[in-house]
């Protein structure tokens, strides 16, 4: 018999998946700033997509990138922002678009340094390393009842997390 924790655990993941996969390509445009750092160091971030080819595009400091450098124009016709968080060193982007992953990354800006760390996991991120961490994101293990810290180079599984050194993301994440 499975205990009542992991039952929730499953029932909440099944939710999280079912509400995810309902891409909507009616969807209005996204456009969407982030200020990150103080006065003097501050970096800009914002997101917009295109209302007629719906692609995402990224401007960080003026300079314009792709949001996603793996994706397709084609991959964003189909598609919604899962999860758009802004606060003071730290701006979380996720995009659902239509595979089992969702994508997203994670700009951090500690002092001067401005970090992006880029990610395709099954749910959003929970928390974000504080600084002077390395940068890394936590994402609830669909396998077990742990966590799974990403970073640039890897993934772990951990079975517990140390909260003071994470910047914990608010669970309502809809833009």
């Amino acid at each position: 018999m499975k205990s009542p924790r992991r039952t929730r655990y499953w029932l909440a993941l099944a939710a999280c998946c079912l509400a995810f996969s309902t891409a909507r390509a009616d969807a209005e445009p996204f456009q969407g700033s982030c200020r990150l750092g103080d006065a003097r160091q501050a970096s800009s971030i914002e997101m917009r997509q295109d209302p007629e080819s719906r692609v995402l595009t990224l401007v960080v400091d003026g300079q314009t990138l792709p949001a996603f450098g793996d994706l397709d124009a084609a991959d964003y016709e189909v598609g919604e922002i899962v999860a758009s968080h802004c606060s003071k060193d730290l701006f979380v982007f996720v995009f659902n678009y239509g595979s089992p992953y969702l994508k997203g990354f994670v700009y951090r800006k500690c002092g001067p340094r401005l970090s992006r760390l880029d990610f395709a996991e099954k749910l959003p991120p929970i928390a974000v390393s504080r600084c002077p961490e390395a940068l890394f994101a936590v994402f609830p293990d669909t396998e077990t009842e742990a966590f799974k810290i990403v970073d640039a180079r890897h993934t772990r599984r951990v079975a517990r997390i140390n909260r003071a050194r994470l910047w914990s993301l608010p669970d309502s994440r809809q833009p």
